[in-house]
Parts: C-alpha cells; structure tokens; sequence
C-alpha cells in the first residue's frame, strides 16, 4: 500500500489533499495528515463549537479504484470543545469519526442522472444521482470532510442531560448554586374568599 503523509494547511498549495487518480491504478493508497487548527478555526466558524487551542484535525483516508468510481474511507478525530446551550459553560467535545464518500465522473452522472422512458417520457432517478462527483485526474476531499464535520456537530450543545441551566431572574448556574431571587407574592384569585367571615 502507498502511504502519503502530510500536513494539510488552509491556502498552501503544495499542502493541500489531493488525491491523484494515477496513485489508485495499481494498488489502495492511504493518505495521512492533519488539518491545522487555523483550518478548523475558520471552517467552525460561528458555531458553538470550537477547537481547543492548538487542536488538529487528524485524518486518515484509504482510496481505491474500481473501474471509474473512486472509493474513499477513513477516520478524523479531533478534540473540540462546546459551549452549552443552557449553563453557557464550555465542556470537552471529542470528536471520533469514520469516513465514507463513493465518486464517480461528473460525465457519468449527467448520463445517468435522468433517464428518459422511450414509451412516456417519464424521468427516473438513478441510485447514481445520491453519489458524490469528480472530475479530472485528482479528487480533493477537503469539502467532504468539512460537510461530515460540520454534521456531527449539535446545533444546541448540552454539558449534561439534566443540565438546569441559568436562573432566568438572577442569572445564577443552577447546577452549582440556588437561585437568589427574591420570593415572589402571586396574587390569587380565591385570596378575597380569606377574608370573608363565616358566621
């Protein structure tokens, strides 16, 4: 097996992941690396997840050829960390995932995209339509991986199940501390009813 090794940056050229067609005509390649954390900075974005300071992306990706459709597998991992949506503290948010991506030509997918019914004209969708698409001799996963990154983060973090998040009047975490509102006085409906006298 062909191993490559490198350490993908963000706009370098000569560090990118590039996977060329000619390296998969014989045998698997397998590709290792890491995004660097200025990649993963810019790529979370305003997400409430953010790579802890000096994190990488590790990835590892194994690619093989069967006639013109490339097959694409792998892991990342990477070590996150979240800010909770309900007590605003910010907690470890690993990240270990398997990777999986299937390509086939772009000329091959517009063939096989619509197929047209000779008898009516009916379209029908291909099982290709679902696959991801290259074209050239080089296929950069970088957008692939960033899709299923961007997957496996939640859109409303929560350190913990039973988080009970901020007192809404005070502003206290109450998974640590008690509220210190003061009580509040409700006035109910029946309280003139105490005052009536029964003889």
């Amino acid at each position: 097996m062909d191993v490559k090794k490198k350490r993908f940056g963000r706009d370098n050229a000569e560090n990118s992941l590039v996977i060329r067609l000619k390296d998969l005509s014989v045998n698997e390649a397998e590709y290792r690396g890491t995004f660097l954390n200025a990649w993963l900075v810019t790529e979370l974005g305003q997400a409430p997840v953010k790579p802890k300071p000096g994190a990488e992306l590790a990835v590892i990706l194994r690619a093989s050829k069967q006639e013109t459709t490339v097959l694409i597998s792998g892991e990342m991992t990477t070590d996150l960390v979240a800010t909770c949506s309900r007590c605003l503290s910010d907690y470890p948010f690993p990240v270990k995932s398997e990777l999986s991506f299937v390509l086939i030509p772009k000329s091959d997918l517009l063939l096989a995209k619509k197929k047209v019914d000779e008898t009516d004209g009916a379209v029908v969708e291909t099982e290709a339509s679902q696959e991801d698409t290259y074209t050239g001799g080089s296929i950069d996963p970088t957008p692939l991986i960033r899709e299923q990154l961007l997957l496996l983060l939640p859109e409303y973090p929560v350190c913990r199940p039973d988080c009970k998040g901020l007192c809404a009047g005070c502003g206290r975490d109450l998974n640590s501390d008690a509220c210190v509102c003061a009580p509040k006085n409700f006035d109910s409906p029946f309280a003139a009813l105490k005052k009536l006298k029964l003889n």
